[in-house]
This record gives C-alpha cells, structure tokens and sequence, in this order.
C-alpha cells in the first residue's frame, strides 16, 4: 500500500484538461447527457444536446478513487 494522496488528479479514471489544467474528466462512468434549451439567431427555440464526461477539480476525491497503474511501453496490463 503507497501513502499516495487520494485526490482526482492522481485518480487512474481521470483525464487531464489541456485547456485548463486544474480541472480533469472524470471518466469512471460513462459521460453525461444533457439537453439544453437554446434560442437561435432567427430567435426561433431549439435544444443542444451536450455528451460530456463530469468535470472535477484536480484536488477533489470521491469513492471511487483508485491509484493510476503506469504501464511502460511494450507492456500489458489486463484490467480486472
């Protein structure tokens, strides 16, 4: 066992934003889908669909955390 720091940004399910490096993707589950209402530059009414995995900050942790597994080039690592 490490004395490694529980916290999303060293978590093995999340993903860096390279626009903006405090926040990361949290991929554990399966991104999410959100319908938006819009209104067009005719000004007619109209919904956007989004799919995006949840955005958390790089220090946050939740329940799910697990430590990231490094796997050098040219090696296999079977998730169980």
């Amino acid at each position: 066992m490490t004395n490694e720091t529980q916290a999303c940004s060293n978590c093995r399910y999340s993903e860096i934003n390279t626009q903006k490096i405090t926040e990361y993707g949290c991929r554990r589950f399966p991104p999410i889908v959100s319908r938006l209402p819009v209104v067009t530059s005719t000004g007619q009414q109209g919904v956007q669909t989004i799919c995006q995995f949840p955005t958390v900050k790089g220090d946050a942790w939740c329940g799910e955390w697990e430590t990231k597994i490094v796997v050098e080039e040219g090696e296999h690592y079977d998730y169980e």
